[in-house]
């Protein structure tokens, strides 16, 4: 007995070594909506920078789910990509940030200023990942000075009749331009009689002489290309635009960026990453996140071309292309996300009718605002 009882730990310990043996590596799951070329390469550099070595870190396509659908059933995943106007209501869903950073440096990035837009009621529930801000691209070739404010643009526009390139396609993209026009002029989104509002209207209006037709069907690729064959002078563009640029080698580089050139604001919309709240490995969903959207592996991504780095404060762009991507981030102090959350797509649709009529047709102010008023100021009142 007494030999048994001398032996038994070594037994436990043979055996316990064992089992861990055998148990499988902890698996992180990342619901994105990406392609697959970009989950590619986040597979590729998770695995270059060595992030959770001792963690499998799975990604996979979210198919377009709606983030609720996401998080029903048994093969939820730890970690999920959500659409900024979704904020709000997935809140109760996910784990707030601050309860899982591990140290003094998450802790010092969570002051920067690259976290605040994913704050809800004060507490920090999602990481950016791939948020969007309109910047101003323009020709350098076609264009020697550039307008650095709103109403010496509208000069430079009635000079260069026919010339202008603008985003009006994507709704998002849409909403990110006129909204920071309007917060540009001190205006209320959702006032159409509102004097400062009206400056943002009369803004658009002086835009009817100059629009070119890639206003009226943007296509990133297509605008690329036209910036840079100088067909058109300017575009308030995405990062979508500024990033088909950045691809393609064929335009080096007669277009520049200058940050949205108003006071005030600026629009957002984009993606987060948020932690289930279900997860079971919190702690290295966290992780995860942190380093895809902060500025670890941030540098990494853009030399890419990607972009999914949220507000990569503290990551620039090669030399060779700054010009590009400098514009966006001189604006992350300005952020502020596009209202309201949960009527985006009525807003957009107010907001394309409002522009095709003012600027393309070349409508009253006076009797667009008054067509269109009561639907924004009902669209305010909605909860």
């Amino acid at each position: 007995m007494k030999t048994l009882l001398k032996v038994l730990p070594l037994i436990l310990i043979v055996v316990f070594g064992c089992t861990r043996k055998k148990e499988p590596a902890a698996e992180i799951k990342a619901a994105v909506n990406l392609t697959e070329t970009e989950i590619d390469f986040l597979n590729a550099i998770t695995e270059e920078r060595d992030i959770l070595p001792r963690t499998k870190l799975t990604f996979e396509p979210a198919g377009g789910l709606e983030p609720r659908a996401l998080l029903m059933g048994a093969n939820q995943p730890d970690l999920y990509e959500l659409d900024y106007k979704d904020r709000q209501r997935m809140a109760p869903f996910s784990v707030e940030l601050r309860t899982l950073s591990p140290g003094d440096y998450e802790d010092s990035i969570f002051e920067f200023s690259s976290f605040q837009p994913g704050k809800i009621n004060g507490k920090n529930y999602f990481l950016p990942f791939r948020l969007q801000w309109p910047a101003l691209l323009y020709n350098a070739e076609r264009v020697p000075e550039p307008p650095q404010d709103l109403e010496a643009f509208s000069a430079l526009c009635a000079a260069h009749p026919g010339g202008l390139g603008l985003v009006i396609g994507e709704d998002h993209a849409l909403l990110e331009f006129m909204l920071s026009t309007v917060w540009a002029f001190n205006g209320n989104a959702f006032d159409l009689e509102d004097q400062n509002t009206k400056k943002a209207l009369y803004f658009f209006s002086s835009m009817n002489k100059c629009l070119s037709p890639y206003s009226k069907n943007y296509d990133s690729e297509l605008l690329a290309g036209a910036l840079a064959r100088g067909e058109v002078e300017f575009a308030f563009a995405g990062m979508d635009a500024a990033r088909e640029l950045w691809k393609s080698g064929a335009y080096p580089y007669p277009v520049r960026g200058l940050a949205f050139p108003g006071r005030g604001k600026v629009a957002f919309t984009g993606s987060y990453l948020a932690v289930n709240k279900n997860s079971k490995k919190a702690q290295e969903a966290f992780q995860l996140g942190f380093y895809l959207s902060g500025p670890v592996i941030c540098g990494k991504i853009i030399e890419q071309g990607l972009w999914l780095c949220g507000l990569p404060g503290v990551a620039a762009p090669p030399e060779s292309r700054q010009e590009l991507f400098a514009p966006y981030l001189a604006g992350v102090d300005r952020l502020r996300p596009a209202p309201p959350e949960a009527d985006f797509e009525k807003l957009a649709r107010v907001y394309r009718r409002l522009f095709l009529r003012i600027a393309f047709d070349g409508q009253s102010v006076e009797l667009v605002g008054a067509d269109l008023g009561l639907e924004l100021k009902l669209l305010e009142q909605t909860p």
